[in-house]
């Protein structure tokens, strides 16, 4: 007898030895310091192996050894004979025969085990292993597994990405081509391979599959487009039929047919025809940019793995423009089952998140005009696709990862809570401003929409654009400042006022006051902003939209020079209105030589200069144009302040020309007298020389001309500055 095995007197505890150290694999430390000794069994606690055997000896045969070898058998030859083109037997053929080979091994086994006993002793005492009746609840997961296609979704996209207890559960379906997260029909199955199974087994059945199931990623390349029939590769156009190795979560029910034409549809009660083509250049009014973003709206529907990175929102304020029409449209290529119709209010809600599984489009064609939705976070993990926490009620959270387009019709521009640029880097407003109303033809979109040949050409048409995201134009980038400045008083506040300014130098702290004037009129019972919000949004309003307006940056310094050169006349007007007490601080005039931080200056010749090339002529004058002035400095400052000043001058002397060939329309015959009839002209006054003007000059033009002398007077005043001994 060895020493392990020696029995103790009675009553005596065995002879203590000394307990191993507590930082030794084995010991309460390596449980997570839950207590697993009793007093005097230290010494007789294993301690964890760091390698086993490679297999189990000839005696290791187990009751679930011989469950688990037998099923694996079992399962492997279905796998094959499926492998092989044979259909599978009926699930309770599976259940019999499986059970029939798992007993008859348990027999042998029980056979094989040299047994001691009284033929009275019982199972236990004879050491035999009982026989099944049902199948394990490992056994059913192992083939729901196997033969049912059961994995786990990585919900991150990440490719390093670490398998997630939220991953949901997800079935192989052959028929159409996907991985479906309704995999409520896959469990039930296993009521059909051990219908003796009661709620527990099923809990049971469920936690082997999450333990079992390998991990799949969802099909993240862009060179697939899943389609009724089968899988369109982008970069061939060839289609391919469904494969379990391209993980879908949905596809279209709308079939690629290659050689689908554009159909023309004739209606004999109003005698019209309408086709795809023409019917969506009607809706984007003419405007090719638009047109061609209309069909980049559907090339991302049909498209779904294509990540464009925004939500798209159709907008007029007056309704009748066809924008129900786009989304009844882009709804038939996506499918019904896969299109999830809610506002932007409700998509923000806990209650509306477990809805998106399965989707490929979110559509909405109203939003009441006064939503205002204050948690955007969720609408912009949709639009980036990153993983979202769903919590269903009464069930398992999991995380959701959103593949596929948004789009949502507005008669009235998004409210956000949030007025940062991560939220509107999100959006592509798209401005719809066709006009059907008292000409509608509701039919359309009730029923061409639906149409097979419809659909069809839709789809193959938007599979083979070159797809790639969608594109900015000028119409959508206005449109989303203007939505920009609705939601930010801030720069509604710089909108109004930027062409208003009469000087060309703006602190920062002279705008916050201002603001607080324009504030208190117009947003009464608004909350006012502090003043590092304030410039934030006054610095992205102009990065936005600059104009001739130019930030210096944060803590950049810059002299008054001309460009303060008397009082700012808005200060006087909300003083006028006593509508707020501006400090006095900016009611004086400011000396040049006063120094500035946090500015904003108007560059004047920068856009002039962009414009001077559509306006400029052969001066009449040659003395008017002088000559370009040479670089000459060895300091940089003063090499590019001399180069500033020869550019403005170079903007005056073509600015001169202009209104002196203008002077020679007008009649005057005297050389002598050009030039000065030019400099009155185009201040706005009359020449008292009788010489009349050809045309009304437009007020853009005096206000051109004054530009460009105000140009040549600052860079003046910036190069005598740099030169000065001071």
């Amino acid at each position: 007898m060895t020493e392990q095995t020696m029995p103790v007197s009675a009553g005596a505890p065995p002879e203590k030895e000394e307990a191993p150290h507590r930082e030794v694999e084995g010991t309460s430390e390596a449980f997570g310091g839950a207590e697993i000794n009793t007093p005097g069994t230290e010494a007789f606690l294993p301690v964890v192996a760091a390698t086993f055997s490679s297999s189990p000896s000839k005696d290791a045969d187990t009751q679930n050894s011989v469950i688990e070898n037998v099923t694996t058998v079992y399962l492997d030859g279905l796998l094959d004979a499926a492998a092989r083109g044979e259909a599978l037997p009926h699930p309770q053929d599976i259940e019999r025969e499986l059970l029939e080979q798992v007993n008859a091994n348990l027999r042998l086994l029980n056979a094989g085990r040299a047994v001691r006993v009284s033929p009275k002793a019982d199972a236990n005492e004879k050491n035999q292993a009982p026989l099944l009746k049902t199948l394990t609840f490992n056994q059913v997961a192992r083939i729901l597994v196997s033969l049912h296609g059961v994995r786990r979704l990585l919900a991150s996209r990440a490719p390093g990405a670490r398998p997630d207890k939220l991953d949901p559960v997800v079935a192989w379906d052959p028929a159409h081509g996907v991985y479906s997260l309704n995999v409520e029909h896959v469990f039930a199955l296993a009521g059909v391979y051990n219908s003796s199974g009661g709620a527990s087994f099923m809990k049971d059945v469920e936690s082997a599959v999450r333990r079992l199931a390998p991990r799949i990623r969802r099909e993240t390349s862009t060179k697939w487009a899943p389609v009724a029939n089968g899988d369109y590769e982008r970069a061939t156009g060839e289609l391919h039929p469904f494969s379990p190795d391209r993980v879908f979560l949905s596809r279209s029910p709308v079939a690629y047919v290659a050689d689908a034409q554009n159909p023309v549809i004739h209606n004999d009660d109003d005698g019209t025809d309408w086709d795809v083509d023409s019917g969506l250049m009607e809706i984007a009014d003419g405007d090719e940019e638009v047109y061609g973003q209309i069909w980049e709206v559907l090339a991302s529907v049909v498209q779904p793995q294509i990540r464009t990175n925004k939500a798209v929102a159709l907008y007029d304020k007056d309704g009748n423009n066809g924008k129900g029409t786009i989304v009844a449209l882009a709804t038939g290529l996506a499918g019904e089952s896969r299109t999830l119709a809610a506002s932007l209010s409700n998509l923000a809600k806990d209650t509306t998140l477990p809805l998106i599984s399965g989707k490929s489009l979110i559509a909405s064609d109203e939003n009441a005009t006064n939503d205002f939705v204050r948690n955007a976070e969720v609408i912009k993990s949709l639009a980036t696709r990153d993983p979202i926490l769903v919590n269903p009620k009464y069930e398992k959270p999991y995380n959701e990862v959103f593949e596929g387009a948004q789009i949502h019709c507005m008669n009235a521009l998004p409210r956000f809570g949030d007025n940062g640029g991560s939220m509107w880097r999100r959006w592509l407003l798209i401005p719809l401003t066709a006009r059907f109303e008292g000409r509608e033809r509701k039919y359309i979109k009730d029923d061409y929409m639906r149409r097979p040949e419809v659909l069809q050409y839709v789809m193959r048409r938007a599979l083979e654009m070159d797809f790639t995201g969608y594109s900015e134009t000028s119409v959508s980038a206005a449109l989303l400042l203007e939505a920009k400045n609705e939601n930010d008083p801030v720069r509604l506040f710089w909108a109004e006022h930027r062409d208003e300014f009469v000087w060309d130098l703006l602190p920062l702290e002279f705008l916050f006051e201002l603001y607080k004037g324009w504030f208190s009129r117009n947003k009464p019972s608004g909350r006012m902003v502090d003043r590092r919000s304030f410039d934030d949004s006054i610095r992205e309003a102009v990065a936005d939209d600059p104009g001739d307006w130019v930030d210096l940056g944060k803590g950049e310094k810059m002299k008054a020079s001309v460009r303060m050169t008397g009082r700012e006349p808005l200060v006087v007007e909300y003083q006028h209105r006593n509508v707020f007490e501006m400090p006095e601080k900016w009611k004086r005039e400011f000396p040049k030589s006063m120094q500035f931080r946090n500015v904003l200056y108007r560059d004047r010749a920068a856009a002039l200069t962009a414009a001077a090339s559509s306006t400029a002529v052969a001066p009449v004058s040659p003395a008017a144009v002088p000559a370009q002035a040479p670089v000459s400095s060895a300091n940089p400052a003063v090499a590019a302040a001399e180069a500033h000043l020869a550019r403005c001058e170079r903007l005056a002397a073509d600015e001169q020309a202009l209104w002196e060939q203008r002077a020679v329309e007008e009649g005057v015959t005297d050389p002598a007298h050009v030039t000065d009839h030019a400099r009155i002209t185009r201040m706005g006054s009359a020449c008292g020389c009788g010489a009349a003007p050809q045309r009304a000059y437009d007020p853009a033009e005096f206000a051109r001309a004054e530009s460009v002398a105000l140009a040549v007077s600052a860079a003046r005043a910036d190069l005598d500055e740099l030169l000065s001994p001071s």
